[in-house]
């Protein structure tokens, strides 16, 4: 059985950063801001989500610190891991 493609692309930072920005998500796709934190709290404490461009479909995530957005980096979630009241069903793309 081949193995399911991840959900979540995860972009590589040249630089240590507690910040993500979140392609594919956000209030322009529906998505709750308050939801969007809870898919990266596994990695570590989120301080924020902010829609930068409220017309586009992103949104930067904040970490408290570095390591947490490392390992979201670094951590490729699957969709079943993913509760169906938290986002839609959709690849998310994550980088620096």
């Amino acid at each position: 059985m081949a193995e399911e493609e991840p959900w979540f692309r995860v972009l590589p930072s040249k630089v240590p950063t507690r910040f993500l920005f979140v392609a594919n998500a956000g209030p322009r796709v529906g998505d709750d801001l308050a939801a969007v934190a809870l898919v990266f709290a596994p990695f570590g404490a989120v301080v924020s989500v902010e829609v930068p461009t409220p017309l586009k479909a992103h949104c930067l995530v904040t970490m408290e610190v570095e390591a947490a957005a490392a390992r979201a980096r670094e951590v490729e979630p699957k969709p079943q891991a993913l509760k169906p009241e938290t986002l839609h069903p959709r690849r998310l793309y994550s980088g620096p």
